[in-house]
């Protein structure tokens, strides 16, 4: 290693042989370095050294000044051996021998030119030289500007000849990222941008080869004003018409070999981002972002949201956030939301999966359980075959979160990720959900989450607004807020969109207008600037709306389209989102050829660009010009065009485009389709249990069959509608808008004399009134039911039937009979309708087998219970919903209740209650909500439970809930009574048997006595004579029912209150009645409490026992 080592390209730096950064102490010293080490061996006379720089200086101070500056130098290069710096006479020379200087080398291996020469010299060049340096004297000024470009010349001929070798060796990566470094250097050579992009096409990146031509048109727009030669222009088209699959389908001259044609795209990654407009006036934001990734890359996660106007550069902002992470190695995943897609679940994601080809990452996949790659592909069915198993069940979306979870911070094990979701306040609910879920498990993972909104669209008060509010506060949650650019950034815009060429003098008169008519949005300067360009006159009417002033530059600029290409732009803009090459092909009805030359004006244009291996519009306010100016016949026509192109390209897998389908059948008004995609798409809202999107759906299905002729087809849908309807209300807890369906669907299939229908509407309806409290009209339905479907052989009737004919008997208190019912279900259900709805908001085996734990519970037979129970928990994990998993929670918790095991009971209700809030389980949530609060007053939590009752109290109430109204005044007034608020207890207890008798409710009345009992036995005035009435009262009704538990535990009560008043001989027969039955049925709190009871007993027995025989010997007791 040479004793000193002088880095000139890209920067200056000295270093010792040992690794020591010298530090020079003047600019001009080290300019006398970089001109000695530019040749080292060379002489140079002092006098050219001195005139050099110090030419503004007398010849005599000149010298003066370069002897003070060799000394310094000479000192700072003193022990380097042999001597660095040679003086001899008037010369000074650099000593060959002892210095290596990275421009040198550099120029002796471009002269030597050998593959191998070639490459080192690449690997040199690092930038310009001495790069960012300069002094303030003209002679050195001008000589460094000369070799600056002399070198890079140099520099440019190497990159050229080695990328040509590179090439034709087969090198294809190699030469890729060549031939990127010497677009680098001169972003206008035309020949480059074509190697480049017949090179990502022959690895088969057909996504970046189309990238490469945007940025060759901007490159070429910017720096020449020019537009790109019709080489380049038939490449593009080529690669164009080429699928996605196909390995090489253009003119491969330029890359030679096809070392390693048909590689898939390298690791499946993203292209390179590319951005045509320079991005202006935003430093201070960027700063922001990029600390937002430093910390994310450290692992500390980050959340930054991005929001802004319209034409803002949200977009842009994100972009740039984006070159910089991928430039750092960071995985990108970007996904967006549209207008017309809110009905499409998980939109986003799924876009934002398939940009980061999780099928391709089977490191990461197979780092996931088999049943969180079986979740995943729910949303990609394409993973169908990495989970080894068809996605077709729904998922729990608790686990499904969980799975993209562990997804995502998979891969951030193995590189850091940047997750971008674009228009987020389009994003349907469950993406918001899944948004609010991510961010708040990243916060120690290397992942930076970023979202672009407008902060005109009303997104607080959606689900995702809500969490972005509650995230606000926390300490990785960062907005950034985009406002329009000062004057001096607009000016700077636009002179950067003008450089260079012939236009920008025409441009620089322009600037004052440009200025007012865009108020400084960049996307109006943007489109002012590319209007002045292609010949059209920037608006002149300052005082108009900034979207009028938008829409008459883009509409000229549409003007200036050929032909065809203003008929692909209208068909673009009535497709409406990313599309495929082919999509449109198809429906503008060309050829191949045709349509690429189409595309490739709009693409020039900057009308259209390219997203991966998609086409979308550049900004969506050129969309929105396009469209609007289509008239409306023609509109609708183009849709329905459209909507049948996309059944026939994508036949057999329709799911992901139900929203667009939907969308331009709606427009085009064939209500017929709109109809069936509605009910389809409604139906996967309800398999993914998003059951607001699904009511959604349902309710835009109704107001599509307003529009279609009353046949019996229709009418028939009508009703089958409202039932999809109902069962998405359901979980919601919306009982009024449930009954309004019900009796339109009533009245409908009366007026088609339809049985089979008419019974559904009985059984829904069995439902609601149950609910509602009216038990005998419930029981009169259901049972009217149930006959129905004996009759007629119908299984799915007769099962419905049962099941809320059960869970009317279960509120009646005929237990046995309620058991029975769910039996007769699990029997009729075989594997195969186990596992469907059949019609129902949960699936009916689980319900069958949560219901029947519960009356067997309150028989007294719990090891029977328990099975079903777990049965039912297990099936509902199996089947992945999250409806039937909480409810089948919350009975085996109820369950556990009764029997007096309520640490069991807490957790298995603490996992319902989760399940209900995570996804919005209204309904179930009330109820599970009143046992866990009942659980945690027996646990001695009161004032948990007791906040928990109120709340499930305050939900029926609102909601007008009646069924478990009573039950849950018990349980706030044992509550009460466990806080000793005797008077509140004794107010529940008598609102809940009030409630009962009205309504016939006899299992909750015997439950009510008790309570009425317990406060009188335990009041510190115990009143005996009311407890007593009230326990023997309670002991009858439940007695009648079958009810041993309850019973039993009236036993008890009524001995620990005989006790207390010293009754020994009635509490010892009632402990020990009470205690043999909780024996039996191995409840084991029960027994404990009877047997604690039965020991105070013998100990006061044996009190009076003693005290008699003092005061009365020789008595026998």
């Amino acid at each position: 290693m040479r004793a000193l080592t002088l880095s000139l390209l890209g920067g200056f730096q000295a270093r010792l042989a040992g690794g020591e950064v010298l530090a020079l102490p003047a600019k001009k010293i080290q300019a006398l370095l970089t001109y000695l080490a530019l040749r080292p061996g060379q002489a140079h006379w002092r006098d050219h050294l001195a005139s050099l720089l110090w030419g503004d200086r007398a010849d005599e101070q000149a010298r003066k000044s370069l002897r003070q500056a060799v000394y310094v130098l000479r000192k700072t290069l003193l022990h380097t051996d042999p001597t660095s710096l040679l003086v001899v006479g008037e010369t000074i020379t650099l000593n060959p021998i002892s210095v290596d200087v990275d421009a040198a080398l550099f120029q002796q291996l471009a002269e030597e030119g050998t593959p191998e020469a070639l490459a080192q010299a690449a690997a040199l060049y690092q930038g310009d030289l001495v790069e960012g340096f300069g002094v303030d004297e003209a002679p050195f000024e001008e000589w460094l500007g000369a070799e600056r470009e002399r070198l890079r010349e140099m520099a440019l001929d190497v990159f050229a000849r080695l990328l040509a070798w590179q090439s034709k060796a087969g090198q294809t990566e190699r030469a890729i990222q060549t031939a990127a470094r010497l677009l680098v250097l001169d972003a206008s050579q035309e020949s480059v941008h074509r190697a480049l992009m017949r090179l990502y096409a022959r690895q088969g990146r057909r996504g970046a080869a189309l990238k490469q031509y945007q940025a060759c048109v901007a490159a070429l727009q910017r720096e020449l004003g020019t537009e790109p030669e019709p080489e380049t222009k038939q490449l593009y088209q080529n690669i164009l018409q080429r699928r996605a699959s196909e390995p090489r389908a253009v003119d491969d001259r330029d890359a030679g070999p096809a070392g390693d044609a048909g590689r898939p795209e390298r690791d499946g990654r993203p292209e390179l981002i590319v951005r045509d407009v320079p991005l202006i006036g935003r430093d201070r934001e960027l700063a922001r972002l990029r600390d937002a990734l430093d910390e994310a890359l450290r692992g500390h996660g980050r959340v930054v949201t991005i929001v802004g106007e319209t034409g803002i550069g949200k977009s842009s902002v994100l972009m740039a956030l984006a070159a910089e992470a991928q430039s750092r190695g960071v995985r990108l995943l970007v996904g967006r939301s549209y207008q017309t897609e809110q009905v499409l679940t998980f939109g986003p994601w799924v876009d934002a999966l398939r940009s980061a080809h999780v099928a391709a990452d089977v490191e990461v996949l197979e780092g996931l359980t088999a049943p969180a790659r079986a979740d995943l592909a729910c949303l990609l069915p394409e993973l169908t075959a990495a989970a080894g198993e068809a996605a077709g069940h729904p998922p729990d979306h608790r686990r499904l979160f969980e799975s993209l979870v562990h997804y995502v911070l998979g891969l951030a094990a193995k590189e850091p990720v940047l997750i971008m979701l674009e228009d987020v306040h389009w994003a349907d609910e469950m993406s918001g959900r899944l948004v609010a879920f991510l961010a708040r498990r990243i916060r120690t993972s290397r992942v930076l989450l970023a979202l672009t909104m407008r902060d005109d669209e009303p997104a607080g008060a959606s689900v995702l607004g809500h969490a972005l509010d509650e995230l606000s506060s926390e300490a990785h949650f960062i907005q950034v807020a985009l406002a329009p650019l000062t004057r001096t950034d607009t000016m700077a815009l636009v002179q950067s969109l003008t450089k260079a060429t012939f236009w920008a003098v025409a441009a620089g008169r322009l600037d004052e207008q440009i200025w007012h008519a865009s108020e400084g949005n960049p996307f109006m300067v943007v489109e002012t600037v590319r209007a002045l360009h292609e010949g059209t006159a920037p608006p002149s009417q300052a005082a108009l709306p900034l979207p009028e002033r938008v829409q008459r530059v883009v509409a000229a600029r549409l003007e200036q389209l050929s032909g065809r290409g203003r008929h692909l732009v209208s068909l673009a803009a009535i497709i409406g989102r990313g599309f495929d090459f082919s999509l449109l092909r198809h429906v503008a009805g060309l050829d191949d050829r045709e349509t690429a030359e189409g595309v490739e004006e709009l693409v020039r244009r900057r009308v259209l660009h390219g997203l991966g291996e998609r086409l979308d519009f550049t900004h969506e306010r050129i969309r929105e010009v396009a469209y609007g100016r289509l008239l409306e016949p023609h509109r609708k026509a183009l849709h329905i065009l459209v909507a049948n192109a996309l059944e026939e390209l994508h036949d057999g897998d329709l799911e992901l485009h139900y929203a667009a389908l939907i969308g331009h059948y709606r427009t085009g008004e064939v209500w017929q389709k709109v109809l069936m995609y509605l009910r389809r798409a409604g139906a996967r809202a309800l398999r993914l249990s998003a059951y607001r999107e699904a009511v959604a759906c349902f309710e835009q299905a109704r107001e599509a069959l307003e529009r279609l002729p009353k046949t019996r087809d229709n009418l028939e849908a009508a009703i089958d509608v409202r039932f999809d309807l109902r069962n998405a209300l359901m979980p919601l807890a919306e009982p009024d808008r449930i009954r309004a369906c019900l009796e339109e669907a009533e009245e409908l299939a009366q007026t088609l004399d339809d049985p089979r229908r008419l019974g559904w509407v009985s059984v829904y309806m069995s439902h609601y009134l149950r609910m509602a409290g009216q038990l005998t009209k419930a029981t009169r339905l259901a049972a009217t039911a149930q006959s129905l479907g004996e009759r007629r052989g119908d299984v799915l009737l007769r099962v419905g039937a049962e099941l809320y004919l059960g869970a009317a008997c279960l509120s009646l208190g005929e237990h046995r009979r309620a058991a029975d019912l769910f039996r007769s279900i699990v029997t009729a259900l075989d594997d195969d309708l186990s596992r469907q709805l059949l019609g129902h908001s949960g699936y009916p085996a689980v319900l069958a087998r949560s219901w029947l734990a519960l009356a067997l519970a309150e028989l007294g037979e719990f090891e029977e219970g328990i099975a079903w129970g777990e049965e039912s928990i297990r099936l509902a994990e199996t089947l992945d919903h999250p409806m039937s998993l909480a409810y089948a929670c919350t009975r085996l918790g109820q369950l556990h209740a009764v029997k007096g095991d309520f640490d069991r009971a807490a957790q298995l209700l603490e996992r319902g209650l989760e399940l209900t809030r995570d996804w919005e389980i209204t309904f179930t949530a009330a109820l599970v909500t009143g046992d866990l609060g009942h659980v945690y007053a027996r646990l001695q939590r009161t004032a948990e439970g007791l906040a928990l009752l109120r709340d499930a109290m305050d939900a029926y109430e609102s909601r007008k809930v009646q069924a478990v109204k009573a039950r849950l005044l018990v349980h706030l007034g044992e509550a009460y009574l466990l806080a000793h608020r005797f008077d509140d207890a004794r107010a529940c207890a008598g609102r809940s048997l009030a409630h009962t008798r009205i309504r016939g409710e006899r299992a909750a009345e015997a439950y009510a006595l008790r309570l009425l009992a317990d406060v009188a036995a335990q009041h510190h005035r115990p009143d005996l004579g009311a407890a007593e009435d009230a326990y023997q009262e309670s002991m009858i009704v439940a007695g009648k029912l079958g009810m041993r538990p309850l019973v039993a535990h009236c036993q008890r009560g009524l001995g620990a209150l005989y006790r207390r008043v010293g009754k020994v001989h009635a509490a010892r027969e009632h402990l020990g009645a009470a205690a043999a039955t909780f024996r039996q049925m191995a409840m084991k709190s029960g027994l404990q409490e009877a047997e604690a009871e039965l020991r105070r007993l013998a100990a006061v027995t044996v009190w009076v026992t003693a005290h008699l025989l003092d005061v009365v010997p020789g008595l026998i007791l």
